[in-house]
């Protein structure tokens, strides 16, 4: 293994890769690729599995597959870090990108995976990514929305295996969200694609597979890249000083969700 190149590939990187593994240690089927996952079945020496993809993730490397459920599920078997495989496979091809380079982070959809969750409360809600893709999902129950707002009404049903072309990414109550138009109705909606934090196991849980990774978070602020979202840092400062039409003139340089902790009292005047 080129652990370098393991280290430096980007988290959720994807292959399809055929092959059967054999494993020498007992390992954990998880239905999404986090090492702080619970395992909902295991493999014990000796075992072998089919697979028809591989993925690097959480200084790890997954085979994945479609299990009997009918969900994508995955099971490490690599350590990037120790440069260790636990068995032996008939495909020797790893989920690495030749070549790779560290990237910055500091870009709006930069990141994905746990390392983008990791940096979630540092954006505000409402941050769009203007970006296209397709996400199919793997789990049954997930409904698009007129907000992004886990607790608003489902109107538009996506059933597992479905795929969905979205337009762009938001980060929302306490979820990341695709922008796209339904065929059903040809109305815009707003589905959840991912958990940050799930209730029960703590970590980011997506619902599926993405053609386009890459989540609607920020490394660090003050990026000014396509899809709004932060304000430089000097207008975070100094934010709540632009009053009037000089601040609505910058109203869209600043992201919705945005907040200003202040006190006061407000009089409405109704005409």
């Amino acid at each position: 293994m080129d652990v370098t190149a393991a280290t430096n590939t980007p988290e959720m990187y994807t292959i399809t890769a055929s092959g059967t593994f054999t494993f020498d240690r007992n390992v954990g089927v998880r239905t999404s690729p986090f090492m702080a996952q619970s395992s909902a079945a295991t493999y014990v020496a000796g075992e072998s599995v089919n697979y028809d993809s591989k993925v690097k993730n959480d200084n790890h490397l997954w085979l994945s597959y479609i299990g009997a459920s009918g969900n994508r599920v995955y099971v490490d078997y690599a350590n990037i870090a120790n440069n260790e495989y636990f068995g032996t496979d008939t495909n020797s091809t790893d989920p690495i990108q030749a070549g790779s380079e560290p990237t910055t982070g500091e870009g709006l959809g930069t990141l994905y995976g746990q390392e983008g969750a990791n940096h979630a409360d540092a954006t505000p809600d409402g941050t769009t990514y203007t970006t296209t893709g397709n996400f199919t999902y793997t789990t049954n129950g997930a409904y698009g929305r007129e907000t992004t707002l886990m607790d608003s009404q489902g109107i538009d049903h996506i059933v597992v295996n479905s795929t969905v072309p979205y337009t762009a990414k938001i980060k929302a109550d306490n979820h990341y969200w695709l922008k796209y138009v339904s065929a059903n109705d040809g109305k815009t909606y707003y589905v959840p694609y991912a958990t940050i934090v799930d209730s029960t196991t703590g970590v980011l849980r997506y619902y599926g597979e993405d053609s386009n990774w890459g989540d609607p978070v920020y490394a660090s602020g003050g990026s000014t890249s396509t899809g709004g979202g932060l304000p430089t840092p000097s207008d975070q400062e100094n934010l709540g000083e632009l009053t009037g039409a000089e601040g609505a003139a910058v109203a869209n340089q600043t992201a919705d969700g945005t907040v200003l902790d202040s006190q006061g009292h407000m009089v409405l005047s109704l005409t």
